[in-house]
């Protein structure tokens, strides 16, 4: 792109006008974009037109493309927008201070494209810049309004995934909440699980030591009754036993008695 004190390209400027005035919208144009495409039509139609209008006709498109902006990016936008109308303003003064003659000629009614008058020749140049500054601007606010889409996008994505977490953050805290009660209700029901398996095998070694204790008992008179038992047996025998012993003895006492006896009187019968 050549500088403004560099000569410009007729033909290039015209070609670049043409394009200007024939740029499509992709969809169809709403009501507020016929609007802006108005105004700026009405300050290209006019070489002589005031600073103004062209502010007028900026600011306009400059609204059409940050009506879907977020309220945190509009403020940006309109306060470039008003700089670059300032800029416009300036440059429009001085295309006006420079083109009495030109301006003269085109408000009699002289041909837009007729290039036979220098000065003719320069208030179109002048003119092409000013279009061609609008289409950049057109293209500024443009890119402005998408960058500013993209960072809402973005920050709407960001927020949307700060929801989510913080969503599953407390989901995460939820179910953290969840496992340590259930943790702490298992700990409670094994606590009480201990102790009344606790006090079931205490009963038990209790019952156990009981039956131990009967059977020793029922033991013991066992025994207690069979000592008993051998023990009058014993002394049944022992005195069958004393009883037979005297009886032999008594016999054994007779016999030696009777013995004697014999002997005695045997004697008696020798000694005669």
């Amino acid at each position: 792109m050549q500088t403004a004190g560099a000569a410009w390209d007729i033909e290039g400027l015209l070609g670049l006008r043409g394009t200007l005035q024939q740029l499509p919208s992709n969809s169809s144009p709403t009501n507020s974009e016929k609007v802006a495409k108005g105004a700026v039509d009405s300050a290209n139609r006019g070489a002589a037109t005031p600073p103004a209008a062209t502010a007028a006709a900026t600011t306009a498109a400059t609204a059409v493309a940050t009506a879907a902006e977020p309220a945190e990016a509009a403020e940006g936008i309109h306060q470039k927008a008003r700089q670059d109308n300032a800029e416009c303003a300036i440059i429009w003064a001085k295309a006006v201070k420079n083109s009495h003659v030109c301006n003269a000629v085109c408000n009699s009614g002289a041909s837009a494209y007729d290039l036979s008058s220098p000065s003719c020749r320069r208030a179109e140049q002048q003119k092409l810049k000013h279009e061609l500054l609008l289409l950049r601007r057109r293209q500024q606010v443009a890119a402005s309004a998408l960058r500013a889409q993209h960072d809402a996008k973005v920050a709407a994505a960001k927020a949307a995934w700060e929801a989510e977490r913080r969503k599953l953050v407390y989901k995460n805290q939820t179910l953290q909440a969840t496992v340590d009660q259930t943790l702490a209700c298992y700990e409670e029901d094994v606590r009480l699980l201990g102790e009344v398996r606790g006090s079931v095998l205490q009963a038990q070694e209790q019952q156990q030591q009981e039956q131990q204790k009967l059977l020793q008992q029922q033991l013991q008179h066992a025994l207690q009754a069979e000592r008993d038992h051998w023990s009058a047996r014993l002394k049944a025998i022992q005195d069958e036993w004393s009883r037979k012993l005297e009886d032999e003895r008594r016999q054994a006492q007779t016999r030696l008695h009777q013995a004697q006896q014999n002997r005695v009187q045997f004697n008696i019968k020798e000694m005669e």
